[in-house]
């Protein structure tokens, strides 16, 4: 694979990467202390599928991202994205 990260004296290296389906990937970073117990990082960023019969039931077009004021309007816009995010902005 390839290097992701290297800080002061450490280099972790990608050793494994797959998907799954288009979008559900799995990352895997071999330890350097195989000691230690493994540690699993997760999070997910998918969205429910809205029933076209509520469509019109919706403040805004569910799938919109519409931005009011300071609120995202849309379906799953407060969901676990931002885990997602910041667990891989972690590895990193």
């Amino acid at each position: 694979m390839g290097i992701i990260c290297t800080k002061k004296d450490k280099t972790i290296i990608l050793s494994d990467h797959r998907t799954f389906g288009v979008f559900s990937h799995l990352y895997h970073w071999q330890g350097t202390d195989q000691s230690l117990h493994p540690i699993l990082l997760m999070a997910h960023y998918d969205v429910v599928p809205v029933e076209l019969e509520t469509v019109d039931q919706w403040t805004y077009a569910p799938f919109s991202g519409m931005v009011r004021a300071d609120t995202v309007w849309g379906r799953g816009a407060i969901d676990d994205k931002l885990a997602c995010v910041a667990l891989l902005e972690a590895t990193r």
